[in-house]
């Protein structure tokens, strides 16, 4: 009797050893990381100094700020949520994948004049803490970030041709 235990508490520790292992790993992931995180993470090969990150952080707790109030602006309606996930369910119907989806949820949903504003608000946001970002770097450390990023492709660019 002992011995038909032990072989079915170890069979049960070997069964379930793997699904707490998973379960343990959906514990790892949290929640929306804050932009400080992202932004210091994305920098951090260029090696940061203790006072940039501290001007880092100031940037992005005063951006936070302004975007979530602008996120307020451009929130959809319950029609636009609705809307946008009936296109969205088309879209992965139909195959749509990357930007043909987008482009096909963004179609189906129509912005209000305030919301698009708000849009194009939060965009300008991010585009001036991005340049303060950039501006509190030193030459060496934008040459050292430009080195670790890949080249993108530029896809305006033609082909050259070759003779």
């Amino acid at each position: 009797m002992k011995k038909i235990l032990l072989v079915l508490s170890t069979l049960m520790m070997a069964l379930g050893s793997p699904l707490y292992a998973q379960d343990g790993a959906k514990e790892k992931k949290k929640g929306p990381v804050s932009m400080t995180e992202r932004t210091i993470k994305r920098y951090e090969a260029v090696g940061l100094t203790d006072d940039q990150t501290a001007k880092i952080k100031e940037l992005a707790a005063a951006t936070e700020t302004k975007l979530a109030a602008a996120k307020d602006k451009a929130a959809l309606t319950d029609d636009q949520k609705k809307a946008q996930r009936e296109a969205m369910e088309a879209a992965k119907t139909a195959g749509k994948k990357g930007k043909e989806m987008k482009d096909a949820v963004t179609a189906a949903v129509t912005l209000s004049d305030d919301q698009l504003a708000a849009k194009k608000e939060m965009k300008t946001i991010m585009g001036e803490f991005g340049k303060s970002v950039q501006g509190l770097l030193t030459d060496e450390q934008k040459a050292k970030l430009k080195e670790s990023r890949p080249a993108k492709a530029n896809p305006k660019a033609k082909p050259k041709a070759t003779s």
